[in-house]
């Protein structure tokens, strides 16, 4: 199989976060049908080594590396199930993209390109291990439990990047932070006067909070949060449940509020009307009304809507030190009410330097203290330093050339598992690159198949000079 084929038929395996076995079956038949060597370690990452090809038996070995499941995010009314169905793809001959779900290009492709590489008969490599880790993309979990044997070899390439001629040699940090407030009052005596409505605010972008956030889109849950702080300044208002976002690591791309208002409907839709304009195409915000509900009382509503609009959110700050990068952010990425009126919000920081990934962090626990919520987190995971002294980043840029391209040297805003690798085996030597792919971790998600064509050809001629 080419690499398009593999990666069609990885589409049809479910391989959300934390449930990749399918995905690890697959794979390991895939490497036992080869006759290939494998392993698996305790957290179930899976290492498959690929014997040199003939010449290049002598030559230092090298890691491919890429992650085994991806984010399954997907518009309301899609009916597929995640755990067991397949991504619904579209290929038009230019794009693969999906039917009102994410792809999963990221990391999918990782995968294609691993093994297609290895059925190739026309590759040439020194002796590959294919380093396959899981739950990448909820904390870099696999990563965080590789032990430094797990590499074998001392020169890596991470196949999960997303722009065409590019090659990462750098990534930020990052953190997530969770706060939670409990219910400080009976929803007796809280309600208040006027009707009950329900908001929604659906079909923004969306996209990932690393390498989409200079594109500064909105934020679902931080708009919706704003508007029910602009009407509860018109006439007295009460928020019952606020609720958005999917993925700690997705822009939220929706949100939901029921609240009880004294305006009336047209009131609202004014307000609400004056929002629209300022909305991307393809956005909805539409109002209606609904039944009674309790759920959050005055105070605790209050310090929500207050967390919501004070949290950092986008960009914080452009590096200084690489152009057009972002050096931090902070993505408020997900809230919660309970029908106990408890409520949580989610957000995670990033950064290229770790003093300004801590003060971010600091900036977000403040906002969380103000507002009476509790705060936990994560233990995050390192950034990537550059080394422009970089033997394998030499080689890349002349396998780019090889085929025709200048590739720029650039450092990502993204948590790649090479932070961790980097902290487990110092002396790695690691690039990353990857083929053209927009909106990632969102609905929008494409992958440009010529993009993808050309950027297997430039990892086959950089094996090659390995």
């Amino acid at each position: 199989m080419n690499w398009k084929e593999r990666f069609l038929e990885i589409t049809k395996i479910p391989r959300p976060s934390g449930k990749e076995d399918a995905i690890c079956a697959y794979l390991i038949d895939f490497a036992e049908k080869n006759g290939f060597a494998w392993q698996t370690d305790d957290a179930g990452n899976l290492m498959i080594d690929v014997p040199a090809t003939a010449g290049y038996e002598n030559h230092p070995g090298v890691v491919i590396q890429g992650h085994t499941d991806m984010v399954c995010v997907k518009t309301a009314d899609s009916p597929v199930n995640f755990e067991t169905d397949p991504i619904p793809v579209i290929d038009d001959g230019k794009r693969l993209s999906a039917d009102g779900t994410s792809l999963g290009a990221d990391n999918g492709v990782a995968l294609a390109y691993a093994a297609a590489l290895c059925e190739d008969s026309t590759a040439v490599h020194p002796a590959l291990r294919l380093l396959l880790t899981r739950c990448e993309e909820e904390g870099l979990c696999g990563a965080a439990a590789l032990r430094p044997e797990a590499f074998r070899y001392n020169r890596l390439i991470n196949l999960d990047s997303e722009e065409d001629a590019v090659i990462y040699a750098g990534c930020a940090g990052g953190l997530t932070l969770c706060g939670r407030r409990q219910r400080t009052a009976a929803a007796s005596g809280e309600r208040g006067g006027g009707r009950f409505y329900k908001m929604s605010l659906s079909g923004l972008p969306g996209g990932h909070s690393g390498s989409d956030i200079h594109q500064n889109r909105p934020n679902a849950i931080v708009e919706a949060a704003k508007i029910i702080r602009d009407l509860g300044g018109r006439a007295p208002l009460r928020l019952c449940s606020l609720t958005g976002g999917e993925k700690h690591n997705v822009i939220p791309s929706q949100a939901e509020a029921v609240f009880a208002s004294e305006l009336s409907g047209s009131e609202i839709e004014a307000v609400l009307s004056g929002v629209r304009d300022g909305l991307p195409a393809g956005a909805a915000l539409t109002l209606s009304g609904t039944g009674e509900e309790h759920g959050l009382d005055e105070s605790t509503a209050a310090a929500l809507i207050g967390v919501l609009t004070e949290l950092p959110c986008g960009v914080i700050e452009f590096s200084r030190e690489f152009e057009e990068t972002v050096e931090t952010s902070a993505n408020p990425a997900i809230v919660r009410c309970g029908s106990d009126g408890n409520s949580e919000v989610i957000i995670s920081v990033r950064s290229l330097a770790a003093e300004k990934l801590a003060s971010a962090a600091e900036t977000v626990r403040a906002v969380f203290r103000k507002h009476g919520f509790a705060t936990e987190e994560s233990d995050g995971y390192p950034a990537w330093t550059p080394n422009p002294q970089s033997p394998l980043i030499a080689l890349a840029r002349r396998a780019y050339r090889e085929n025709g391209t200048e590739a720029a040297v650039k450092v990502i805003h993204a948590g790649l598992e090479c932070g961790i690798f980097a902290s487990l085996k110092p002396q790695l030597d690691m690039v990353s690159f990857g083929p053209q792919m927009e909106n990632v971790h969102s609905i929008n998600e494409f992958l440009d198949i010529a993009s993808a064509d050309r950027t297997y050809n430039v990892l086959k001629t950089l094996l090659s000079l390995c």
